[in-house]
């Protein structure tokens, strides 16, 4: 099965191949996001998936990113994302911010709070991207049987930021009287 999932790279200047790359297909990303989803629909999550199981994006393609259904500010998607680095084995649970410099700003000034609503600090990336979020290091995406506990940690915590961000942003909109 492993050999459907992965490549490998070997390196021509390396007879030995004891510096072989491990890379990650198409095939393996359409399994891990497919059986994320299943592990929503098992889990009864609120959240609702894109019909796209996944993405590509950065240099070279190098990261994944599943998108969930948030909602909208002043007509500016907001996201949360499920995020992988497979190559440095790297996967997040964030809150994506689409062309909100100003909310993002707003709520960037209002970490403390936020931290303490949601129990924990959280990573706040730097512009261009606007996102805030949990990261996990450390991560073998090559070992398929840990993908059941990496499903439950971005599920829990993309839930998790979801209520966050919602009470944030219901205290802004009655605060401000945002219409």
């Amino acid at each position: 099965m492993l050999r459907n999932i992965f490549g490998r790279n070997n390196s021509r200047n390396n007879p030995d191949n004891s510096h072989n790359e491990v890379t990650f297909n198409r095939q393996f990303y359409d399994q891990f996001w497919n059986e994320f989803h299943n592990h929503l629909i098992q889990n009864k999550s609120v959240l609702v998936p894109f019909s796209e199981a996944y993405n590509f994006n950065g240099q070279d393609n190098r990261y994944t990113y599943a998108g969930i259904h948030f909602g909208e500010f002043d007509k500016d998607p907001i996201r949360l994302i499920g995020w992988t680095d497979v190559n440095n084995g790297r996967i997040a649970a964030k809150l994506r911010f689409k062309n909100l410099n100003p909310l993002f700003g707003e709520l960037k000034e209002d970490q403390e709070s936020i931290h303490a609503f949601f129990g924990g600090n959280l990573e706040w990336d730097r512009p261009p991207s606007k996102s805030v979020g949990l990261y996990r290091s450390s991560v073998d995406f090559g070992n398929t049987s840990n993908h059941e506990e990496l499903f439950e940690w971005l599920r829990e915590n993309l839930e998790k930021l979801e209520r966050v961000f919602m009470w944030k942003l219901t205290s802004y909109y009655i605060d401000n009287n945002w219409t």
